[in-house]
């Protein structure tokens, strides 16, 4: 069987299939270079595969990570965006165009936050409806369409 073939392999290198991955990604060899790009290609399938597995907590914990130090990341780029004193907001700022600016922005400059900010407020599964981009595709992430926002816009459920 290759798999116990390439296992034995390994082992008799002294070195671990973990280690071979990390070598193999952090290698700057040519040749390398096809089983690089294939572990690159298919690292969501890897990721999904050991969700999957009894180690799913670690992956959750990684995942969850490092999604937020690229949200922390996009919020200190959108920071740099824009130029808003919360504390001294006037209602009549907060409305109309100010915040369809501030979306505008935050659908620019923080597009992972935005869609996860878009989902947490859809989530609720019977009133979730399909958003609607500008080029006529649909999604549940992310839009050009104004989102029901519910008890989070005041009005009630």
């Amino acid at each position: 069987n290759s798999f116990s073939n390439i296992l034995y392999a390994l082992h008799a290198n002294q070195l671990s299939v973990a280690g071979f991955v990390q070598g193999l990604l952090n290698s700057k060899e040519p040749h390398h270079h096809i089983g690089h790009e294939s572990l690159l290609h298919n690292a969501g399938n890897i990721c999904s595969l050991f969700y999957h597995q009894d180690s799913h907590e670690s992956v959750s914990k990684w995942a969850i990570g490092t999604v937020t130090k690229i949200m922390c990341r996009e919020v200190t780029d959108l920071s740099h965006e824009l130029h808003f004193k919360a504390s001294a907001a006037m209602v009549k700022q907060l409305k109309g165009q100010f915040m369809e600016m501030m979306a505008t922005k935050m659908r620019t400059v923080t597009p992972l936050l935005w869609g996860l900010i878009s989902a947490l407020l859809d989530s609720n599964q019977d009133r979730r409806h399909a958003m609607i981009y500008s080029d006529g595709m649909t999604s549940s992430l992310g839009s050009e369409a104004e989102m029901d926002l519910g008890k989070f816009g005041g009005e009630a459920m």
